[in-house]
Formats: structure tokens, C-alpha cells, sequence
């Protein structure tokens, strides 16, 4: 009989660049089928996370992409055997699309956030000091590892809103300052699900019984936990609107120049449909990734994400000038480094950038500016004010979105399970 639970200091995290990536998919792709089905849900603590892919961060940051993950697992197993894990990786394909068309759910977070009092419960919360030994071993972990296991987010985030009684926002806030695979879909809407807000009326129950089981008896909870839960007060989802999505075929006009925007929201540029190679290559700020709120700057991510988001970055610039034959003259990377940077807020670090990428267009006489599409986030929300940035308002920018984000996201309408069912057609499994 297999053993589940063999292995068990086989959980640590890899490198945030693409070879380990790869590499962790090469270790993960045996345990794709039914065996990442039947152990999936079992948490065993602090580097045992070895019954799940751990490609997460990879994923987030497109180091390793939706597509190529797919097509290596379906080359080991059928599609009925690795579906669970399938479903698992569209789950955030899902999310994006949903915030994609209802951007004010994004905006009023953030706006929450901003404005929610910061009170003795929530310091207690975040430090890991509440008395619940499994919440506790949750905080902890999460801010010296970066990662949760999945069943453990939400545990976690129910004990959050219906024992502790602190507000989702703050919550998800909490698990942004750490997560190194923090999305701000993914989060937000896995938060608002938790919360019964984002599947209406149904709130997720944090159970001493199934914290028990999932955990092999680390923690329970028995008695300490509130497993009557009732879906938070809030506004209706917006109703759906439609993408706008960027045409297909960019910069096709007479092999005009222009310079490749890089960011840690697409970790592949070899793999865009780019018609030319770039003059240049332009790392923007890695503090646009997830940093401030607007002009507030009261608040900041781990410094170990920054520097891990930065390691990321790197090796995206380097993949990306190799494969265009650039010369190490033309890799450009603006913005301040992390560490000097952390005291500089929203607008300074807009302003700063806006300068630099304006002086590097005159110096390389292009007016193109192109980069791949940057999804609902902390990302987009900088780029769209650099591109209204008196500076650059006159450049010609160009957003490349891939297929399998145009043929997935307009589907995320309505709850996932309609968009499930249209996977299998998507991956010629029907």
C-alpha cells in the first residue's frame, strides 16, 4: 500500500527562478495523479508540505507557466487521474478572471484596509499570540517560511473572522505582507470566500474534528473553535464586466523599436507573442509589487519577499537578455533597491520611475513601450499611473496578454463550478 506520508522533510520551499521551478515540477509530476488526490489536504507541519506541488510562487509569478505545468502532468497521467491537481491550478486562473471584471472588489479592499483601526486584537493576531496553539503555529510559520498549506489559509482565515472576530480585510492584508505566493486575487477573493461573501451566504467552518484529522493530530482545537459560522455583512458582488482585451497582434508596424517592460507578474517573456526582439530590456521598481497603499505608506511587505521578489526579477532580466542576444548594456533595472526604497512612498516612487523610463526612451528613440498584460493587482495599479505620467503619456504602450488567459478569464461570470466544467474542453479532455 502507498505510504503517504513517506518522505516527510521533502517540503522545502525552492528558489524563486525558473530552473528550480522546473525542477521541482521534474520531482512533483509522480505524485500528480492520485496521490496528490489522496493527500492533498493533510498539513504536516513545517517543511513536510511534500504531499502538494510547492510550485505555487513559481506559478504566481509565471516563472513556470499555467500551460507547460499542464501539459507535463497530462504527459504522466490521464486527465480523470491528475484533475484534482488541473482544478487546483485553474482555481487561480478563476480568481483572475473574476476580479478582472469587477476591479472596484480590489479597490474597496484596499480602501478597507486604509481605513480599518489597527487594535490590540490584531497586533495579538499577527504576532501569533492569541492562546490557539494551531492558529498561533500558523502565524508563525507564515512570516519565517512564507507559506501556508492551502487547508491551513483556511483554517486559518476562518479562525481569523469567526473565533477572533477581526475583519477579513486586515486578514488578508496579513497574509500579503508574508505570502510569497500572495496574488491579489487569489487572496482577496479566497479571503471573501471564507468570509461567505464571494460564494453569497456560505461561509467557510474552521472544525476542531477536521483540523484533527488533516493535521495527523497536531492540533485540536477541540471546544476552542466558534463552528457555527454565518456569512460576514456586506455589499453584493458587482456585476460582471467585460474584459478589455489588448488586440492580438502588437507591434507589427514596420519593426518599430520599442523597449520590453519587465515585471515579477510574467516571469516567461520568451514565451510572449513579441513580432521583434527589444532594443532594450527595463526591469520596473520590484516595489511596485505589492507595497503601499495609495500615498499612505504605512505599510510594507517582509523584506524577504522583496529581496526574494527581486532574486525573481533578476532572473527573469538575465533569461530575457540571453534569449533576445542582448548586450548587458541594454538590461536596464529602475527603481530603488528594496532596502533603500522602503521609506519611499507611492507617488515619489511613480515619479521616480516615470523619469527614468522617459530618460531611457529618449536615449534609445523609441516611443513603444510594450510589456505582458498586468492583471487587477498592485502592478497594474502603478503602470496605470505611469502611463498617464505627463512624462510618458505620449509613448505608444503595448499590452500582451496570453491565449490562455483570453480563451479562460471570460468564463469567471458566474461560481467556479460553471468555469470547471468548461476545462476539460479547453484542454481537448472532453
Amino acid at each position: 500500500m502507498e505510504n503517504l506520508f513517506a518522505d516527510p522533510m521533502a517540503g522545502s520551499l525552492p528558489e524563486l527562478n525558473r530552473s528550480a521551478g522546473l525542477a521541482q515540477l521534474d520531482m512533483f509530476l509522480s505524485k500528480a495523479g492520485s496521490t496528490y488526490a489522496k493527500g492533498r489536504n493533510f498539513d504536516l507541519g513545517p517543511g513536510r508540505h511534500h504531499m502538494v506541488s510547492r510550485l505555487s510562487g513559481h506559478l504566481r509569478r509565471r516563472l513556470v507557466i499555467e500551460e507547460e505545468v499542464i501539459s507535463a502532468v497530462l504527459s504522466r497521467h490521464s486527465f480523470s487521474s491528475a484533475e484534482k491537481f488541473i482544478t487546483e491550478i485553474y482555481w487561480r486562473t478563476y480568481f483572475k478572471g473574476w476580479l478582472e471584471m469587477r476591479p472596484s472588489v480590489w479597490k474597496q479592499w484596499l480602501l478597507d484596509c486604509a481605513q480599518l483601526p489597527r487594535t490590540a486584537a490584531l497586533a495579538r493576531a499577527c504576532s501569533g499570540q492569541t492562546g490557539l496553539d494551531c492558529f498561533d503555529a500558523w502565524a508563525d510559520e507564515l512570516k519565517s517560511s512564507g507559506y501556508l498549506h492551502n487547508h491551513a489559509r483556511m483554517w486559518f482565515a476562518s479562525i481569523w473572522i469567526f473565533t477572533l472576530g477581526l475583519p477579513w480585510q486586515q486578514g488578508a492584508e496579513f497574509f500579503m505582507t508574508y505570502l510569497r505566493d500572495g496574488d491579489p486575487a487569489s487572496n482577496t477573493l479566497g479571503w471573501r470566500w471564507v468570509a461567505g461573501l464571494q460564494t453569497r451566504g456560505k461561509a467557510y467552518a474552521a472544525r476542531a474534528d477536521n483540523i484533527d484529522q488533516f493535521t495527523r493530530g497536531r492540533f485540536f482545537p477541540d471546544g476552542q473553535l466558534n463552528e457555527q459560522v454565518y456569512a460576514v455583512d456586506g455589499p453584493e458582488s458587482p456585476a460582471a464586466q467585460p474584459i478589455n482585451f489588448p488586440i492580438k497582434a502588437i507591434h507589427k508596424k514596420n519593426g518599430k523599436p520599442y523597449l520590453l517592460l519587465l515585471t515579477s507578474e510574467d516571469g516567461h517573456p520568451e514565451s510572449l507573442s513579441l513580432a521583434h526582439s527589444p532594443v532594450g530590456v527595463v526591469s520596473l521598481p520590484v516595489l511596485f509589487s505589492n507595497h503601499f497603499w495609495p500615498d499612505e505608506g504605512d505599510w510594507m511587505r517582509a523584506v524577504e519577499l522583496d529581496q526574494a521578489e527581486q532574486m525573481a526579477l533578476t532572473d527573469i532580466a538575465e533569461r530575457t537578455k540571453t534569449y533576445f542576444g542582448l548586450q548587458q548594456t541594454d538590461m536596464i533595472s529602475i527603481g530603488e533597491d528594496c532596502s533603500a526604497a522602503r521609506l519611499v512612498n507611492d507617488t515619489q516612487l511613480v515619479e521616480q520611475a516615470a523619469e527614468q523610463l522617459s530618460s531611457l526612451c529618449r536615449q534609445y528613440k523609441v516611443s513603444d513601450l510594450v510589456t505582458a498584460y498586468l492583471p487587477v493587482g498592485f502592478w497594474s495599479s502603478h503602470f496605470e499611473r505611469l502611463q498617464v505620467h505627463p512624462l510618458l503619456k505620449d509613448m505608444h504602450w503595448h499590452l500582451v496578454m496570453r491565449d490562455f488567459d483570453r480563451q479562460s478569464w471570460p468564463s469567471a461570470t458566474k461560481g467556479f463550478f460553471p468555469f470547471k466544467s468548461k476545462i476539460p474542453g479547453w484542454l481537448n479532455k472532453s
